[in-house]
Formats: structure tokens, C-alpha cells, sequence
């Protein structure tokens, strides 16, 4: 006779850690994207 060994599927209880860090490299992409814009030609300035 086989003996079937049936796991069950563990919850995953850090599927916010996934969420948190794509908010986080939102959040970084964002503030490289000001800081680049923010950049100011002191030619065309004056």
C-alpha cells in the first residue's frame, strides 16, 4: 500500500512585506524623479 503524504499549503503570512516594499520603491523612484527635475540651469536662470 502507498501512503500519499498530502501537504497543505502554509498561509503566507508576510504578503504585506511585498505590498510595503513595491510602496517603498515607489515612493523612491518618485524622489529621484523630483530631484532630477529640480535641477536648474543657472544660465537660462539668470
Amino acid at each position: 500500500m502507498a501512503r500519499r503524504h498530502i501537504e497543505e499549503e502554509k498561509e503566507n503570512h508576510e504578503r504585506w512585506l511585498i505590498s510595503y516594499a513595491d510602496m517603498v520603491t515607489m515612493l523612491l523612484c518618485l524622489c529621484v524623479l523630483l530631484f532630477a527635475l529640480s535641477q536648474v540651469n543657472q544660465k537660462k536662470f539668470d
